[in-house]
This record gives structure tokens, sequence and C-alpha cells, in this order.
């Protein structure tokens, strides 16, 4: 009636017989508890276990609309939204970021005019172009990774301008990511004479993918 448990501390202890089968061994406490048990020896006792994991890639933008209000002559105006470009991916050389501008530029079709981006490369909307018409994006913040050279915003009125003939690098990043956020407004400013209208718009679309 009496439940006893052996450790075998030495490897050498115990050698498993070379053929499969059922085996008696006789197990003796101190000579006088002798009980008979029964072992199996098989052929194969592991477990192979296999699993697969999907390569993953999403993005998300929050939110889709993004508001400029009033431009004037006097400042530069920056956009109010706060457009954020989350992504999520297990790619393992990270994820990129582009960008495309449907009008490349602000377009009224009331006043027939388009507020034209300027050129793919950094410019500060403040240093001696207030009252010059011009329009860029930038990305003042990035949870981690890195902003394209064009569109880094660390001062709050810089960025880049968006081709309406190609995509451009907005942002990247060179490992797998969760939750990587990167912050896109825009900043647009006019001069004396850019016509009015209630109907300036423009469409940015935004491609991200995942380097696997």
């Amino acid at each position: 009636g009496q439940s006893y448990c052996f450790i075998l501390t030495y490897a050498s202890a115990v050698t498993n017989p070379t053929a499969t089968g059922i085996y008696q061994v006789s197990v003796a406490v101190d000579g006088t508890d002798i009980n008979n048990v029964a072992l199996d020896v098989i052929s194969n006792d592991q477990i192979v276990v296999s699993a697969t994991v999907l390569p993953s890639f999403t993005m998300a933008l929050t939110p889709n609309t993004d508001t400029l209000g009033t431009l004037t002559s006097s400042a530069y105006t920056v956009s109010t939204n706060n457009v954020s470009a989350t992504i999520n991916t297990n790619a393992v050389y990270g994820w990129s970021l582009w960008v495309e501008d449907s009008n490349a530029g602000l377009h009224s079709t009331i006043a027939s005019k388009t507020i034209a981006s300027l050129s793919v490369a950094n410019h500060a909307m403040n240093a001696g172009a207030i009252g010059t018409e011009g329009y860029v994006i930038g990305a003042p913040t990035i949870t981690t990774g890195t902003v394209a050279a064009p569109y880094v915003d660390s001062t709050g009125y810089s960025g880049g301008g968006v081709l309406s003939t190609g995509y451009n690098l907005l942002a990247s990043n060179t490992v797998a990511s969760s939750s990587d956020a990167v912050a896109i407004k825009e900043i647009a400013d006019i001069s004396g004479t850019t016509p009015p209208a209630t109907d300036y718009t423009d469409t940015i679309t935004v491609v991200g993918a995942g380097s696997f």
C-alpha cells in the first residue's frame, strides 16, 4: 500500500535494451519490498511538432480626411486632423510607405486653379516663402523607423512636394514592427493673387508594403 519514487542520478544507471518489446523489471526496496513492473521499449518515443506562421501586413489611416481651413498669404497654414498611418507587420526586413498626389497640389474646379506641390525636396514653408504659393506634406513624428529626407518635419512647417506621376518614399523601417505610427500633415501657402474658391482639394494615396 506504499508508493515509492525512484530517482536514478546517473545516465549509466539504466540502459534500454536494443530490441523493442515489453520487459519485466523487478524493483526491490531494501531487498524486502519487491514488486515486478512492466516496461515497454518502443521504436519511437518522440513527438515532432510542426507549425506555420503566415506573413502579415496591415496598414490603417486614422482619420482619412484632413483640413487646411482658410489659407492666407500672410502666413503658412498647417492641416489640423493629425492623420496617422499605423503599420503592423512581421516582415523580417521591415516596411516602406509611399505617397502619390492625384492633383500635384490643391486644385479648385471653380477657380480652374491648382496651388502646386513644390519639388520632392525638403522645404521650410516659413523661410522666405510666406506669400508665395506652395504645398507640401510633412511627417513630424514616427514611432520607430525613418522618415524620408524630403518629408522630415521637425520644425512644424517643413515638408516636401508629392508628385502625381509616381510614388515617393515617405517613411520606412528595417525590422518587423508592431503599431508603428507615422504622422502625416499638409502645409500650404498662397499669394495675394491666388484666385478665391471654396473647393480647393487634394487626394493623397498612401501605399505600404512589408519587406519579407
